[in-house]
């Protein structure tokens, strides 16, 4: 196994959990809060060639974390804006299953149903007036990452 997505509602992790996965290149993991783990739950190994992937809000708290905080690269889940476009910054597909972006009124202007989101980054046009608009990333366990942007034409 090359990489995991970790959801938001395990709360902890055993002992060897991923113990001998010597695949193992990116973690995602989208507790706000990391777990509180040993460092045999990644036994054999190499994190220090893994790249961890976090909520853009939890990065600080990973940095500092026992062995969360031995990872190689550390890396928020990151949204972007450039004019019009939206990019999303997400290395490991297998996490968003769902992009929506809609205006302050609550009405989508764009739904990204039925889309698979590629690697590394996606560039979403979004047309529509200039203003302030909220970008929707769902994630495989339900867990919804929110923020607002500011788009300009």
């Amino acid at each position: 196994m090359a990489f995991v997505t970790i959801p938001n509602s395990v709360t902890s992790i055993g002992s060897s959990a991923f113990g001998y996965c010597s695949d193992l290149i990116e973690v995602v993991n989208l507790a706000e809060t990391p777990q509180a783990i040993s460092s045999n739950v990644f036994s054999n190994v190499n994190i220090t060639a893994c790249t961890l992937r976090v909520q853009a809000g939890s990065l600080a708290a990973y940095l500092i974390a026992n062995v969360w905080k031995d990872f190689g690269t550390i890396e928020r889940i990151t949204v972007d804006v450039s004019g019009n476009t939206v990019y999303i910054v997400n290395k490991n597909s297998s996490v968003l299953k769902l992009v929506q972006i809609t205006d302050m009124l609550g009405r989508v202007v764009y739904d990204g149903r039925g889309r698979t989101f590629s690697t590394p980054a996606e560039a979403i046009l979004v047309n529509g007036a200039s203003g302030i608009y909220i970008v929707r990333l769902f994630s495989d366990d339900n867990k919804v990452l929110s923020t607002k942007v500011h788009l300009t034409n």
